[in-house]
């Protein structure tokens, strides 16, 4: 991002702090996409019928159990698969929902966190793969299935240009995605 002298000058807020702000969410939203790009790659499927219920849910992570891949397993799902997930939860009559863990599945800020159900830790994203009309989400072993290398992490860089009379703002973040072991994992499917 370039801002000019005339611009900054001119402007009635700190242009250069809203530009460091700006790179800094497009480095964090192009890590996010890159690895919610990973979700529906796992060869293992499991398909809701049309909305995701907790017992698709769980079917996702039965199927990693009866492989036996070992835990802790972690969900990555589109927002409307945990939105389907918290309807379920609020509507059944089941003891479990209601009782200790129900509370426990609701937003929880910026962090994607979305929360837990029966013990599996739910981040959320919109930025899981739709393809054919469904939403491409995942269950697998944390710290197996995918992974993750970073050389830097996000750096915002300023260089001046006297030639354009301007502060260039640079963002980078250099790392690398794949995955590790594609029977670790399970895509959760269901209806977009």
């Amino acid at each position: 991002i370039d801002i000019t002298d005339l611009v900054q000058a001119t402007h009635q807020s700190d242009l250069y702090s809203e530009a460091a702000g700006m790179l800094a969410r497009s480095i964090a939203e192009k890590w996010e996409a890159d690895v919610a790009a990973l979700m529906d790659d796992f060869t293992n499927v499991t398909t809701a019928a049309s909305t995701l219920t907790g017992i698709d849910l769980l079917a996702a992570v039965s199927a990693l159990e009866q492989r036996d891949i070992p835990g802790p397993y972690v969900g990555y799902l589109d927002p409307k698969q945990t939105g389907e997930l918290r309807v379920e939860i609020a509507t059944t009559s089941a003891s479990y929902a209601v009782g200790r863990d129900g509370e426990k599945v609701a937003p929880f800020g910026d962090s994607g966190m979305f929360g837990s159900y029966m013990g599996l830790p739910i981040w959320q994203t919109s930025l899981v793969v739709t393809t054919s009309s469904l939403v491409g989400g995942a269950v697998f072993a944390a710290g197996q299935a995918l992974g993750a290398y970073e050389l830097w992490g996000p750096r915002i860089e300023t260089q001046r240009d006297a030639s354009a009379r301007a502060l260039e703002f640079v963002g980078t973040q250099c790392y690398g995605l794949c995955e590790i072991s594609d029977t670790r994992g399970q895509t959760l499917k269901s209806a977009a």
